[in-house]
């Protein structure tokens, strides 16, 4: 397994400060979308993969497990012994959205956070891997977000409902 983080750990962390000069006071939400580019090549040398574009990762909103106004993330990838190369990138916007308490509000777009993450590995047999290359986002900033967040589809969708690994498919 490359990435990830420790329990209790996380490899990226969002918090939002909302102030509020008026009453009614409000609740924030977050919502998180990916592009996502895995290629990957067995013992045999064929090549395995996926990409996808604009899609949700995993939950609508976002699966907060800190406090409403914290979120985290820590990307993962397995590492099979049948694999010898694995290149990963995932670039995500992270969306913070606020709703006033007042009868029929919706959420609205406050602020977004563009950050990736990417890697290349290696194996000679399929159990000792190599970290070829790696990088992602150090301390990306925010920025105002002026649409709602949109997705296509959602990443849980390619994912084995047993073991949770995202499902490659032959690159032919």
């Amino acid at each position: 397994m490359f990435g990830g983080a420790a329990v209790g750990e996380y490899g990226i962390k969002f918090e939002a400060t909302v102030t509020n000069e008026t009453n009614p006071p409000g609740t924030v939400q977050w919502v998180q979308l990916l592009d996502t580019a895995i290629h990957a090549t067995d013992k045999d040398g064929r090549p395995w993969g996926l990409e996808l574009s604009g899609v949700l990762d995993t939950t609508y909103p976002y699966n907060v497990l800190i406090a409403p106004n914290i979120a985290k993330d820590g990307p993962s990838q397995a590492l099979f012994s049948d694999d010898r190369l694995v290149d990963r990138r995932d670039d995500f916007e992270m969306y913070l959205l606020w709703k006033s308490s007042t009868a029929n509000s919706i959420y609205v777009p406050l602020r977004k956070v563009d950050w990736y993450w990417e890697f290349y590995a290696s194996s000679a047999d399929g159990m000792q891997w190599n970290l070829d290359s790696s990088n992602y986002s150090h301390n990306p900033p925010d920025q105002d977000a002026f649409n709602h967040p949109e997705w296509t589809d959602n990443i849980s969708n390619y994912r084995d409902p047993i073991t949770g690994d995202l499902i490659l498919e032959a690159d032919d």
